[in-house]
């Protein structure tokens, strides 16, 4: 296995901010579940009972003994079916595919191998996800180290991720996007989040862009706690955010409950689990309504889906929504933000907000 190519982790970082890279993993599917670089598919050399079996030998028996059951077990048509899933992965983009595995050793120069057989010879990372991996971690501290936010804030319902769809005067952060979920107990996407690795290592990627910008000024991000849904913002990155000096969105409630009642009820309407989805997350925070306020809004959400069922009518939903931002989502944004104590640099409706950003 000599003369295989390499390529550095900082300039498959450089790949990555301009989207210019397809990573092969070879990583049994474990693995890669847990966490992976973006921009990477899953075509392994072992699965997972594979790489158990491969690994027990090495705990037992050493390296070499290992090495050698590895080629016992992927041999004949079933090397050849994984090597044709390689190519096939190639073939899309060969001038932009490299391969990897955890350290960057002998899965990934094996891959390598038995390509260069087929006639294709093609990078693997050298340090592999490994060392790929810490170097992400260590760009997300250097972004806090070198860059400024400007956090936009207000209570539930107020349009924050509306209002951020209409800047175009300076580049923003959408860490919901990133997560895959709007950061609430009733905030979950259609599709699953990702793995923690999988959001830090998006996340830095996102982050290490804006340095591609012309644009220098503080990036623009949606006010988030440390967790969004079951994703964890880094420290450091978290420390930033709340350290940040804010804008404050205002609306009235009954703009807030119109604003809820469309995002979480009428937009998602055809899904029908949605009532006892509903029912679900108003249960995780139970103990935080308190026992009687939780069975009033329960009771007022049953009412709501009978009504829907009976009339196809919706406006019920908006009694337990307006009870859900008043009792549980205001106090907690309050004492939040009280304890906080940002530097509010204004506050307003969302064409004051608009304004505020476009100067």
């Amino acid at each position: 296995m000599k003369n295989l190519p390499t390529l550095s982790p900082e300039d498959l970082w450089t790949r990555l901010l301009h989207d210019s890279v397809r990573i092969i993993d070879v990583r049994a599917p474990v693995e890669f579940a847990a966490g992976s670089i973006p921009c990477s598919s899953n075509h392994p050399i072992m699965n997972d009972k594979e790489r158990a079996e491969v690994g027990t030998a090495y705990k037992m028996h050493g390296q070499q003994h290992a090495i050698e059951l590895g080629h016992s077990l992927v041999q004949g048509p079933i090397k050849e079916e994984r090597v044709k899933a390689w190519i096939q992965e190639y073939q899309k983009d060969p001038a932009q595919t490299i391969v990897t595995c955890f350290r960057g050793g002998l899965r990934s120069q094996i891959t390598q191998t038995w390509l260069r057989e087929k006639g294709i010879d093609v990078l693997r990372v050298a340090g592999g996800y490994k060392k790929t991996r810490q170097l992400l971690i260590d760009k997300i501290d250097e972004f806090c180290k070198s860059r400024e936010l400007v956090v936009l804030t207000g209570k539930t319902g107020v349009g924050k991720t509306q209002l951020l769809s209409q800047v175009h005067t300076r580049p923003l952060l959408d860490l919901e996007a990133l997560a895959k979920h709007r950061g609430s107990a009733f905030g979950g996407y259609s599709e699953p989040q990702p793995s923690q690795i999988d959001f830090e290592n998006g996340l830095a990627v996102s982050l290490g862009k804006f340095g591609l910008q012309s644009f220098k000024g503080p990036i623009l991000v949606e006010d988030e706690s440390r967790l969004i849904g079951r994703c964890v913002l880094p420290d450091n990155f978290f420390a930033q955010l709340r350290e940040s000096p804010v804008l404050v969105l205002e609306e009235s409630l009954e703009v807030r409950v119109e604003n809820t009642f469309q995002e979480y009820v009428v937009a998602p309407i055809a899904d029908p689990t949605l009532f006892p989805k509903l029912q679900e997350n108003l249960a995780k925070i139970k103990n935080k309504l308190g026992g009687l306020r939780y069975s009033e809004i329960a009771s007022d959400l049953k009412t709501a889906e009978q009504s829907y069922n009976d009339h196809r009518d919706l406006e019920p939903c908006k009694v337990w929504i307006e009870k859900l931002i008043t009792w549980y989502y205001d106090p907690m944004y309050e004492s939040s933000f009280q304890k906080r104590n940002p530097r509010i640099l204004s506050k307003g409706n969302r064409q004051h907000i608009l304004q505020e950003l476009q100067k």
